[in-house]
């Protein structure tokens, strides 16, 4: 025996559930057209590395060998880990 809602009797959604559907797209629309139309980033840094080349550029070879200096760098990687 099957027994019939009134709510469920029609397959049509209801015009409120349309409205809602409606508003959130609109809604959604500048975000989503906002994220496309930016730049995406540059794949290299190489602007970035020509700084180390100048004569007072401190790369990670130049590090001193002591126990200090080679336990904080130790330190760090293993925070970065």
């Amino acid at each position: 025996m099957r027994f019939s809602h009134p709510m469920h009797d029609d397959p049509r959604p209801s015009s409120s559930l349309l409205i809602g559907i409606l508003l959130l797209a609109s809604a959604l629309r500048p975000a989503l057209h906002a994220q496309s139309t930016q730049a995406p980033p540059r794949p290299d840094n190489s602007a970035v590395n020509k700084q180390d080349q100048g004569p007072n550029g401190v790369t990670a070879d130049q590090q001193n060998m002591n126990p200090a200096d080679r336990a904080l760098s130790d330190k760090i990687r293993r925070s970065i880990v």
